[in-house]
């Protein structure tokens, strides 16, 4: 499972967020670890965003205004993937634009233990619900599959 992380260059939290990614066996992308000379960063972050399956709102002091976190959150509302934000203690009434009223997890920062608990069991819920998705869509695909052969194998007896 792939997750975009929108939060601050600045933010020192970053270091625990991706090692909870890693334990619960997700690939997390973060931009400034993808360089590349044919793209510009707008273009990655679009593109990546797109190519995910959960996109992950770290919210705090440094990036809660920030124009970048901001419009990666426009760009995930509209490629219609599922969100989850994690919001600094003592931020929560600035959250707004399309995140407004969404749930969230507050990270308290002399007590992470407890949002990062939360944050790793929302992304394995995430992980369970994407797995169960693909089975079925396995399954569904399978039947079509079986059931193509079936009528071929019906009008092959019929024609003879």
């Amino acid at each position: 499972m792939k997750v975009f992380v929108s939060h601050s260059f600045k933010e020192p939290l970053i270091g625990m967020v991706q090692y909870l990614m890693r334990q619960a066996e997700v690939e997390p992308y973060l931009a400034e670890h993808d360089i590349s000379v044919r793209e510009t960063i707008s273009e990655k972050i679009l593109r990546e965003i797109k190519n995910s399956d959960l996109f992950f709102a770290l919210l705090t002091e440094p990036s809660i205004n920030s124009n970048f976190v901001q419009q990666e959150i426009g760009a995930a509302v509209s490629a219609k993937i599922p969100i989850l934000i994690a919001v600094e203690k003592g931020l929560e009434n600035e959250i707004t634009g399309f995140i407004y009223e969404r749930d969230y997890i507050v990270i308290d920062r002399e007590y992470t233990g407890k949002a990062y608990d939360d944050i790793l069991l929302q992304i394995n819920n995430m992980k369970s619900q994407l797995e169960n998705k693909k089975k079925m869509k396995k399954q569904k695909f399978d039947g079509l599959v079986a059931t193509v052969g079936i009528i071929c194998l019906l009008a092959l007896v019929a024609s003879d």
